[in-house]
């Protein structure tokens, strides 16, 4: 199945939320069709539906950045993810 990765040059960052506050609003925003869940990014960018331990994983990694005060360069990770899975296929 062909995918569809970022292109190089393409960038797309994404941060957690600042605090629980911002974090409930982001969810309502998906809630009422305003804003796109992790998944649905995911799958802009790729061209396929992740399945749940991607999308996990990318939760993970947002997290991790938010802690280290980092953005996440969700585009060159899904590069890289696309990368180390067809190598092991």
């Amino acid at each position: 199945m062909a995918r569809r990765v970022a292109h190089r040059g393409e960038r797309m960052s994404v941060r957690a939320p600042k605090d629980d506050e911002e974090a409930r609003r982001a969810r309502l925003k998906v809630a009422l069709g305003g804003g796109r869940s992790i998944a649905e990014v995911i799958e802009e960018i790729t061209g396929d539906a992740p399945d749940y331990r991607l999308v996990e994983t990318v939760k993970e990694r947002l997290k991790a950045a938010a802690v280290d005060g980092d953005a996440f360069d969700l585009a060159a990770f899904l590069r890289e993810h696309a990368a180390w899975q067809e190598q092991w296929q």
